[in-house]
């Protein structure tokens, strides 16, 4: 999500706390190629009392042949739904976000399970500093498409932007889930977990995700920022020089960069 809006400040750190990193928000966005998330959906009881539910009918029988089962069709996106969803996407790249929020409403009304909809007008509610209303047509995209990433990887974007972090923790988590076989979108999913449990002021798991990324991209400086950071947090410097070290080596101009935020960062790691 992009903007500058300030977060809110019920997490401000106290007196004598370790620095935080720069919050993302403040940086340029990163943009990922198809990413989402949502867990799986309770597992309700049935009480012995109650009596299952009768079984649906069965599919119509086709008129006139012999007698063959014909499946139901599934419904897809209508010509019109999907013209209003292009002009919509034409609109959001024109930065003209209330335009492309009124086509895909359209794009709704013509086809009111249209995942990709839902998900392109919560970008634009993001966007347009709506944040209420992007986290409902996220959450309506991942329900109506579990098996994509992107709703989810972009609702717990606007989660660690309101500082509720533990949402955000669990969307990225799903997210992180359903990219498996993507190693560099996974390690940015993983990066931005990270920075979640670092805002949060959970130091090892914002730690573990770090390496974990560094697992499956290397040359990331900033995963090596970052756990130096996190591992100073906990109270011991000294084991945190190699990671400044090693983020400077990578990234000099994103190590000055950070020095200008959080000044006890060793100008000579």
């Amino acid at each position: 999500m992009s903007g500058d809006k300030d977060p809110p400040t019920a997490n401000e750190p106290k007196a004598g706390d370790p620095p935080t990193p720069q919050k993302w928000w403040e940086r340029p966005s990163v943009q990922f190629a198809g990413m989402v998330i949502f867990s799986a959906a309770a597992v309700i009881n049935q009480v012995k009392t109650n009596p299952p539910a009768p079984p649906p009918p069965p599919p119509p029988r086709q008129a006139g042949s012999s007698g063959r089962l014909v499946p139901k069709p599934q419904p897809v996106a209508t010509a019109e739904a999907k013209r209003h969803l292009d002009l919509g996407e034409d609109l959001y790249r024109r930065q003209e976000y209330a335009s492309a929020i009124e086509e895909f409403t359209i794009a709704i009304r013509a086809y009111p399970d249209y995942d990709e909809a839902y998900y392109h007008r919560g970008l634009a509610h993001g966007d347009f500093k709506r944040l209420d209303e992007a986290i409902t047509d996220f959450t309506t995209a991942a329900r109506l498409a579990p098996q994509k990433t992107e709703p989810f990887y972009r609702r717990g974007q606007v989660y660690a932007h309101l500082e509720r972090f533990a949402e955000a923790v669990a969307d990225y988590t799903e997210a992180i889930r359903l990219t498996p076989s993507n190693p560099e979108v996974r390690g940015r999913i993983l990066y931005d977990r990270a920075r979640a449990h670092f805002l949060s002021r959970s130091y090892p798991a914002a730690s573990a995700d770090c390496t974990a990324m560094l697992r499956l991209i290397p040359g990331a400086a900033e995963a090596y920022l970052l756990r130096g950071q996190s591992t100073e947090a906990t109270g011991d410097p000294k084991a945190a020089i190699p990671d400044f070290r090693e983020a400077k080596r990578l990234d000099p101009s994103m190590y000055r960069a950070a020095r200008t935020e959080w000044p006890t960062l060793p100008e000579n790691p």
